[in-house]
């Protein structure tokens, strides 16, 4: 019984241990190398983006800064979660380490019981034969013993080697379904990191020409649609806004039902987004205009005031512009 127990629990072990391998070999020759393959990749591409800027027309410029920054905060997402796995992989091999040094003691043990084991199944034999020998004659009990002994260790055998087949099947099926889901839930981490970027620089790209807007209720432009459809799918984005080389400013804010945003930006009751444009005059400086639509997109308010407020000396503002080079 004891042979039995230590047996099966070394190969629980031994089973944990292929476990923790397959994952270290995986991260080593599949996602690390995916990883440092797209980070050059984005870092090529980071080079020949500030090429187009620096040689493309004026009204281009805007987009490829958007996409430079996009770029950048690929190669950053990638080098930390390279940096993620690594530390994974180090916490795999200080568990695989302990594992091991568990594997060794059981196989030891196991060995122990199985030494032991034997000489007592050959001093069984010994007494038996001696007995045969004194008596000779052959017992019939004694060979039907015999064969229910070899028939038991076969059955034995068979039962342990069908268990280890099956558990290494179970192992390996495991290890699948693990990098699977590890890999999904990644995916999905890495989508929802990125998405307000990739977002935002598809409202950049749409808002280069300030359109002329009109007035009114239900007059909305180009820059407030975007901004907007961006916000209703990310609900973790409070606001968007874009800032311009010249000292002008977009932006719209969902405040959804938030009443101290309500209350700061003085909105009117019912109010879903609130529109923020500053735009800069050479004679007459900066002037600001509130806009206030409800869910449904009616104009419930307007004011207009003056500002202070310049985006680009926001650190915001200048992280994009050093991230474009």
């Amino acid at each position: 019984m004891a042979k039995r127990y230590y047996g099966m629990h070394t190969l629980l072990l031994r089973i944990l241990l292929n476990l923790y391998n397959n994952y270290e070999r995986k991260i080593d020759d599949v996602y690390l190398v995916r990883i440092a393959e797209i980070t050059k990749k984005q870092e090529e591409l980071i080079q020949r983006t500030v090429e187009k800027i620096n040689s493309e027309p004026a009204k281009y410029r805007g987009i490829y800064k958007t996409n430079l920054a996009a770029q950048g905060l690929t190669v950053r997402t990638a080098k930390m979660y390279d940096d993620y796995l690594r530390r994974n992989k180090k916490r795999v091999a200080d568990a695989k380490s302990g594992i091991a040094h568990e594997y060794e003691v059981a196989l030891n043990t196991f060995e122990t019981v199985q030494g032991a084991h034997s000489l007592m199944t050959l001093m069984q034999d010994a007494n038996a034969m001696l007995d045969r020998s004194m008596d000779r004659k052959w017992s019939v009990a004694l060979i039907l013993c015999c064969l229910l002994v070899g028939t038991c260790l076969l059955s034995t055998g068979t039962i342990l080697f069908i268990v280890k087949s099956q558990s290494d099947q179970a192992a390996i099926e495991s290890a699948k379904d693990y990098f699977k889901e590890v890999t999904d839930k990644t995916a999905a981490k890495l989508n929802a990191f990125i998405e307000p970027v990739a977002a935002l620089a598809n409202v950049a790209g749409a808002t280069l020409s300030r359109d002329e807007e009109g007035s009114g209720r239900g007059s909305f432009s180009k820059r407030f649609e975007s901004m907007k459809a961006m916000l209703d799918s990310n609900s973790q984005l409070m606001s968007a806004y874009i800032g311009y080389e010249d000292g002008s400013f977009y932006q719209v804010i969902a405040p959804r039902g938030t009443q101290k945003i309500l209350t700061k930006y003085e909105a009117p009751e019912g109010c879903a987004y609130i529109e923020r444009l500053i735009q800069v005059d050479e004679s007459t400086g900066s002037a600001q205009r509130w806009r206030f639509y409800d869910s449904s997109q009616h104009l419930l308010g307007a004011r207009f005031d003056s500002s202070s407020y310049d985006p680009r000396i926001r650190p915001w503002y200048r992280q994009a512009l050093l991230s474009c080079g």
